[in-house]
């Protein structure tokens, strides 16, 4: 005889996106790691991943320009209901009732969306030269004495493609604009943050009119 209590277990198992392996979430997420996957390995000009919210039933599609990871943007937020999926953005559209009508409506985004245009956008954004900071105590904390420099495209790419610890050589161009410092050849910089990335100072010096730098590539969980 099946109890309240095995009814109670049976329905949060069936319902909770927390559940692992065989849960009904599963198909569901199968579905938006495999768009994330091939979108990555097709477009490499984009960095893409799914990200889970502050309840356990959200997913979302963030998205990047691959060498910018600072310029991340939430494109669709999922919602999980039992053995639906709702996507959260369009109102009007009912809640999926299989991971085939998952796959259908992404395919139908890739084509009939703005997506399109912001994917070529994340290809001009890479190949443009941005702004960075030579920074004196802090990677993610500015402060009145750091440095702006200009960060070529194809060393931006070098910093963001380097597994970390890898220790580069780059030359930057110092830039200056207010609230930042000139750059100082006798000053003591311990990073340079460029396009959400980081780089742990070994060496600088100025030469040419450029600032010559040498340093380890930082993991995106590190901070300071």
């Amino acid at each position: 005889m099946t109890t309240f209590q095995d009814r109670i277990k049976e329905t949060l198992a069936r319902v909770d996106p927390r559940s692992a392996g065989n849960g009904p979430a599963a198909p569901f997420d199968q579905v938006l790691e495999e768009f994330v996957q091939t979108l990555v390995a097709e477009e490499p000009s984009v960095g893409a991943a799914i990200e889970k919210g502050h309840q356990p039933q959200m997913r979302s599609l963030v998205t990047w320009p691959r060498y910018r990871r600072d310029e991340r943007a939430i494109m669709l937020t999922f919602w999980l209901h039992g053995t639906t999926m709702k996507v959260l953005n369009e109102k009007e559209l009912a809640p999926f009732e299989s991971p085939e009508a998952v796959r259908d409506y992404l395919v139908d985004f890739l084509e009939n969306s703005a997506f399109p245009l912001i994917l070529a956008e994340y290809e001009t954004r890479c190949n443009e030269d941005l702004d960075g900071f030579l920074r004196t105590t802090s990677l993610r904390e500015a402060s009145p004495k750091d440095a702006m420099v200009v960060v070529s495209a194809a060393d931006q790419k070098t910093i963001a493609t380097a597994p970390a610890g890898t220790t580069i050589n780059l030359h930057v161009e110092p830039q200056r604009v207010p609230g930042t410092a000139e750059y100082d050849a006798s000053r003591k910089y311990a990073y340079l943050l460029s396009g959400g990335y980081g780089l742990r100072l070994i060496r600088h010096g100025l030469a040419g009119g450029k600032v010559h730098l040498s340093g380890e590539v930082m993991a995106p969980t590190e901070t300071t």
